[in-house]
């Protein structure tokens, strides 16, 4: 009842339903059992990844919202369903259409896009900038390009939604062409060593990471 009655998750009623219970409990500090449907992953195939880009950009602002929050308390507990086989036509299967989503990294640079992509640390930038062969951005390269999103990223500024888009686009095809052409179960197994690489990344940080440096928005156009 306690979810069901908060005006923040009726505030967030037109979010998919991952994305606000992951922000609701962890707001509100309560534990979370995840039940796996068998065919969740049947309802629906993309066509490019542009049916995803409001999605995107509206859940890299509700992470950013959760920087500082204590999150569930140590007594919140945390389950979900054992492990089933996952479905062979589901292993086979690639979600969305990898040649238009390609094609979106040809959308024109707009000046304020650029000008932001410039600040990003590293050679992700200019990588970006390059050309359509999204294959430089490995997990070690997308690790500080969304740390540099996290700390500055402005919602409904459209270099800021533009750019953050096509770094993802560029992380996905990446993934998709690279390790996901493996097979299912390699794949997984990267992801899982990624988030395992993640986490001992940041834990064993030196020092405590500084507050997010928000750039100044871009200039209307």
């Amino acid at each position: 009842m306690s979810l069901a009655g908060s005006e923040l998750v009726r505030d967030r009623s037109d979010w998919g339903i991952d994305t606000v219970l992951t922000y609701a409990t962890s707001l509100m500090g309560l534990g979370l059992y995840e039940h796996h449907v068998g065919d969740g992953k049947r309802h629906a195939l993309y066509g490019s990844l542009d049916e995803l880009r409001v999605m995107l950009v509206e859940c890299l602002d509700a992470a950013i919202s959760l920087a500082g929050r204590p999150g569930p308390s140590s007594d919140a507990r945390h389950g979900s369903d054992p492990p089933t086989p996952v479905p062979d036509d589901v292993k086979a299967t690639v979600a969305y259409d990898i040649e238009a989503t390609t094609r979106l990294l040809d959308v024109p640079w707009r000046e304020e896009e650029a000008d932001l992509a410039n600040l990003i640390p590293g050679a992700a930038g200019e990588l970006l900038r390059s050309g359509r062969d999204p294959s430089f951005m490995d997990a070690g390269l997308w690790y500080d390009v969304h740390g540099f999103l996290l700390d500055n990223f402005t919602l409904a500024d459209p270099a800021w939604e533009s750019l953050a888009f096509r770094l993802w686009l560029t992380r996905v095809l990446a993934y998709t062409t690279d390790q996901a052409r493996s097979g299912f179960e390699p794949a997984i197994a990267y992801l899982e060593s990624t988030i395992d690489a993640y986490e001992r990344r940041s834990a064993s940080a030196s020092r405590p990471a500084p507050a997010p440096r928000r750039l100044p928005p871009s200039p209307p156009s």
